[in-house]
């Protein structure tokens, strides 16, 4: 199942005057689905409930307090799609902290604290590094292991490894931050086939911007229409296989592992 950003926008599809959206993959403090038919609410509340031990991640009659990790059962090449198909929407991205490095929440703690516990910079020190009180003064403990036999995860053990989730959602962020198009120009979807492959583009200023993410756990190959010169088309973020072809840029992009070792694509020309 893929969990997309939650999205807004006036009828004609545009914001008005300095109004901005906020993106964002979840709630920080719950997973509300209470927009859902009556129907996939019950299947999205039975699907990913977890009971036993009066663990039970349900809260308040209409959604989860369960982390992105938990949703996606910890697979990390999911959660770098996620937030790289956040941070290529127009709009003001929210990344919740710990949702980049893969942190659980902790069911052993009372309704919203499960997802309220404190980052986790260092696992070998003190309160995973968050602090230097005592901590039975902390408001909310750092955490326990979250789910039994999972690892939490911590910054430093993933900063600076090549292909570790925190410097994948970083990387995504340093490509927005070069890409001035997401924030300024046009954005327009661009329908391709198979859909479970989602594409969008931005013009500004003379300069495209395209997009195109993988939501299948299999390869895909699509062919987008985008009319761009070869010789000026540069990738920008992702190591997807791409060419111009004579009806648009031809997109092979590798699937998105389901067991968390696979690797997750983008590709982006402009």
């Amino acid at each position: 199942m893929a969990v997309v950003p939650h999205v807004r926008a006036d009828p004609g599809g545009r914001t008005r005057g300095h109004v901005w959206w906020a993106n964002f993959l979840r709630n920080h403090d719950e997973w509300n689905l209470l927009k859902l038919p009556h129907e996939a609410l019950e299947h999205a509340r039975e699907e990913f409930r977890q009971g036993g031990d009066g663990r039970d991640s349900w809260i308040f009659g209409r959604g989860h307090r369960l982390r992105l990790a938990d949703l996606y059962d910890g697979d990390h090449d999911r959660i770098a799609m996620a937030h790289s198909l956040l941070l290529s929407l127009p709009g003001t991205p929210i990344v919740n902290s710990g949702d980049e490095i893969g942190m659980h929440a902790d069911l052993d703690l009372p309704e919203r604290q499960a997802v309220r516990t404190p980052m986790r910079w260092d696992g070998d020190e003190p309160n995973a590094g968050f602090s230097t009180a005592d901590p039975e003064d902390l408001v909310i403990p750092v955490d326990g292991t979250g789910w039994p036999g999972v690892f939490q995860a911590d910054v430093a053990s993933q900063r600076g490894v090549p292909g570790s989730l925190f410097e994948r959602v970083a990387d995504a962020v340093d490509a927005r931050k070069r890409s001035p198009e997401v924030a300024r120009g046009d954005c327009s979807i661009v329908h391709v086939d198979p859909d479970d492959v989602w594409a969008h583009r931005f013009d500004h200023d003379g300069r495209g911007l395209l997009t195109v993410h993988n939501l299948a756990s299999e390869p895909r190959e699509v062919v987008v229409d985008f009319d761009i010169d070869p010789a000026g088309a540069e990738p920008v973020l992702g190591s997807a296989d791409y060419r111009v072809a004579d009806s648009g840029v031809a997109v092979t992009l590798g699937a998105v592992s389901t067991s968390g070792s696979g690797e997750t694509r983008e590709a982006g020309g402009r």
